[in-house]
């Protein structure tokens, strides 16, 4: 193969490298709360509707009226009552929102939330934490947590774990 030939191909290699990764979203522009991705608008993170006008936290926000069951460490139902639950906006971030007054963090790619709290008491020196998961199935909350009180002064006593798992419609 001659060296013209070898240099042509070696050019013709560099130029089609470089088109395959150009940039596709050079010259697309997108509207408010939609991101370029490969050329193509698509949703923010944290938004979703036929143009992204919605927050995903807002699919969530309403009260929902359920049962509450409440369950020992050994995961035996201890009590079970009606409970109305209400979601709500808690912040100007869009991943940010109270779920029954907990700050709870909304996961963008499942459509779901996770939270955690600790509160003591420093009259009582009582710890308390809160850990949980939900999600949002058409008009249906569900949802489980954990807490688990403790004593973090001199009068010691066991630590307490409950389990909580809730379930109602809009």
């Amino acid at each position: 193969m001659s060296t013209k030939i070898k240099v042509v191909n070696f050019i013709a290699a560099i130029l089609l490298t470089l088109s395959c990764s150009s940039n596709h979203c050079k010259s697309t522009v997108c509207p408010e709360n939609f991101t370029c991705e490969d050329g193509q608008c698509v949703c923010d993170e944290y938004h979703t509707g036929n143009d992204c006008e919605t927050e995903i936290r807002e699919t969530f926000y309403g009260t929902f009226t359920g049962i509450m069951n409440v369950y020992n460490e050994d995961f035996m139902l201890i009590n079970s009552f009606q409970k109305s639950i209400i979601v709500k906006d808690s912040t100007n971030h869009p991943a940010i929102m109270s779920v029954d007054n907990i700050v709870a963090y909304v996961d963008s790619r499942t459509i779901s939330f996770k939270f955690s709290s600790l509160n003591e008491d420093l009259n009582t020196d009582i710890q308390t934490e809160i850990r949980g998961y939900g999600g949002l199935d058409n008009d249906e909350l569900d949802f489980n947590y954990t807490e688990t009180t403790q004593s973090v002064g001199p009068n010691l006593f066991p630590v307490i774990y409950k389990h909580y798992h809730f379930i109602g419609m809009r």
